[in-house]
């Protein structure tokens, strides 16, 4: 399955591109490789999410505050540094942003402490599929035919994958599927509302989100009880090296995520932004074993596949 999906997304980012020299290769690849090690740290952080959820037991809320505040505690001193200033008085797509993100951000720990983390990643990765969807019923935008059957076969490649998950008598498995479903629908609304605030610095975009993000999940361990006297002992210090490894590989891959954008081809970097699949699923097989049939890795491909179309397609529009 990982070399299909490799092939798919290296010529889909670099049939473009022909480098002569050595110092142009270097500095053409450059965000690429920022991606690969972005998506790297967010497959490790996911892997270690549902270790600690799936495994371990530690509550998901907590999980979810650790990998927030950790961005935060990184993020303050950059912006202290670079001198730009929090927005303190937000626009109304700034809150859109930071409480859509913050919303993203629990469907995604919910899902990850109980669904494989290939399988959740690959539905988060979705997010282009619900901006096309989004943008037709808030702007009128009607998607042309190409997009509407990568769409129907994203569709398909998704019952393929999460057939299983389906057909269980488990309700939490399939409430973990639809959060991951919920995890992208918030972050194509969190990007939508990005794309209105491009006087906004992004940096202060990030402390924004991570500062308000911090305080709501805080509230939800406080009021879920996960940060009790008792509750602590039992679920936080037991696991406190892995929650540490999530801030710190969540705040990592978010630094390594915005070297990248800044200064790559944007729909080329998102195109490599779906090998954080390719990564989750390398984890699976590596620590609990997992083995992928034919039919999985097709629909794997079914899934990314027009993803990266449409990702192509509407950068390339945006950009004409």
């Amino acid at each position: 399955m990982e070399s299909v999906l490799v092939v798919a997304l290296a010529y889909a980012t670099c049939s473009d591109l022909t480098p002569h020299s050595t110092l142009h290769t270097i500095e053409y690849m450059s965000p690429y490789l920022w991606m690969c090690l972005s998506t790297f740290l967010m497959a490790l952080m996911g892997t270690m999410t549902h270790h600690l959820g799936h495994n371990a037991g530690c509550p998901w809320q907590i999980t979810a505050f650790v990998r927030m505040f950790g961005m935060l505690l990184v993020m303050i001193p950059i912006l202290r540094a670079s001198r730009v200033k929090f927005p303190w008085r937000a626009s109304a797509n700034l809150w859109g942003r930071t409480l859509a993100g913050t919303c993203a951000v629990m469907c995604t720990f919910f899902s990850l402490s109980y669904l494989p983390v290939s399988d959740a990643t690959t539905l988060y990765h979705t997010a282009p599929i619900w901006i096309v969807l989004f943008s037709w019923i808030a702007y009128g935008r009607i998607p042309d035919k190409k997009i509407c059957v990568a769409v129907l076969c994203c569709m398909a490649g998704i019952l393929i994958v999460h057939q299983p998950h389906f057909l269980t008598t488990n309700s939490t498995k399939i409430i973990a599927v639809i959060a991951a479903a919920g995890t992208a629908m918030f972050m194509a609304v969190a990007f939508m509302n990005l794309n209105a605030m491009k006087h906004v610095p992004s940096l202060a975009i990030v402390v924004h989100f991570s500062l308000w993000g911090s305080v709501i999940l805080f509230f939800l361990c406080f009021f879920t009880h996960c940060l009790t006297p008792d509750a602590m002992p039992k679920h936080f210090y037991p696991d406190v090296f892995l929650l540490t490894g999530v801030g710190l590989a969540g705040a990592a891959g978010q630094i390594a995520l915005t070297k990248a954008y800044k200064n790559g081809k944007t729909a080329n970097v998102a195109v490599v932004g779906l090998s954080q699949v390719i990564f989750a699923a390398v984890f699976e097989m590596i620590l609990w074993g997992r083995a992928y049939t034919v039919f999985e890795a097709f629909g794997f491909a079914m899934i990314l596949v027009p993803i990266a179309m449409i990702i192509l397609k509407e950068y390339s529009e945006t950009e004409a």
